[in-house]
C-alpha cells in the first residue's frame, strides 16, 4: 500500500517475510489477475492488472538498453550488487526466466486490453527473448546477460537446459498469435529437435535437466531449481 506492487513473500496469515520486489514474481500477478478476470467477469482484476504493468514500466524497464530489470527493494531501488541473494535469478543481470514469463504475461493482458503500451511492451519482449537469450540456433541460448545484453563470461559454455527451451518455444506461439504474426515455425521446430536429439533418455525415458552444448546428455544430472544461479554477474565483466 506504500510504494506499489507486491512484495515476494509472506507467511501464511499475510506477515510479510520478504519486502523486496521481484519482477519475476510481478509478471505472475499480472498473469494471475488477467485469467482471474476472464473466469469471473469481474472488471477489478483488470484494471489492477493494467495498473501493476504501468507501475513496472515505471520503476523497471530499462530505457537505455531495453528489458527490464529484475530486483528491487521495497521503495522500488534497484538491487545491483550481485552477491546480494534475490531467491530468482542473479541481481545486476537480466535473465531469460524474467523475460520469459514477463512475455508471458504481457501477451494475455494485451489481448484482453488491446493497450498500445502493452503491445508495444510484447514486441519487445519477445524480440529479446528471440535475440539475447534463444536465438535461432538453440545451442546458443543462454540463460542471463549483462543489463547492456553483453554475455556473462561461462555462460555460453554453461549446460543447456532442455526444459526453458522447449518452455521458450511452446509460448513463443502465443504472442506471435496475439501480435498477428505468423509463427516462427522453424524456430520453433529447431528447438524441440534439438531437445529431443540431444536432451532425450534413450534408456529410462523423459529429458535429461541439463545437458552439453552440441553433444548429447550421456548421463543424469542433478537437477537444481534456478541453478543458472550458480553463476555471478559482476561489472567487471567476469563469472565468479
Amino acid at each position: 500500500p506504500v510504494h506499489g506492487g507486491y512484495f515476494w513473500e509472506t507467511d501464511l496469515a499475510g506477515k510479510v517475510t520478504d519486502d523486496r520486489k521481484i519482477l519475476y514474481g510481478h509478471a505472475f500477478a499480472i498473469y494471475a489477475m488477467v485469467e482471474y478476470h476472464r473466469a469471473s467477469g469481474e472488471p477489478a482484476p483488470l484494471r489492477a492488472a493494467i495498473e501493476l504493468y504501468r507501475l513496472i514500466q515505471r520503476h523497471a524497464h530499462d530505457d537505455a538498453h531495453g528489458g527490464w530489470v529484475e530486483h528491487f527493494e521495497r521503495d522500488w531501488q534497484q538491487i545491483l550488487d550481485t552477491n546480494v541473494h534475490v531467491e530468482v535469478e542473479i541481481a545486476g543481470c537480466k535473465s531469460a526466466n524474467t523475460h520469459l514469463h514477463l512475455m508471458e504475461a504481457f501477451a494475455e493482458l494485451a489481448e484482453l486490453t488491446r493497450d498500445a503500451d502493452v503491445i508495444r511492451s510484447l514486441a519487445e519482449a519477445l524480440q529479446i527473448n528471440q535475440q539475447h537469450f534463444y536465438p535461432r540456433n538453440p545451442n546458443d541460448a543462454v540463460g542471463i546477460r549483462h543489463p547492456d545484453w553483453r554475455p556473462v563470461p561461462g555462460q555460453a559454455d554453461a549446460e543447456l537446459s532442455y526444459g526453458h527451451n522447449v518452455e521458450f518455444e511452446w509460448l513463443i506461439l502465443r504472442p506471435k498469435k496475439v501480435l498477428g504474426c505468423m509463427p516462427s515455425m522453424g524456430h520453433f521446430e529447431a528447438y524441440i529437435r534439438h531437445a529431443w536429439d540431444y536432451g532425450a533418455d534413450a534408456e529410462l525415458g523423459g529429458l535429461f535437466h541439463r545437458g552439453p552444448r552440441g553433444s548429447p546428455a550421456t548421463a543424469p544430472r542433478q537437477s537444481l531449481v534456478g541453478s543458472s544461479g550458480m553463476a555471478r554477474c559482476t561489472d567487471r565483466g567476469r563469472a565468479a
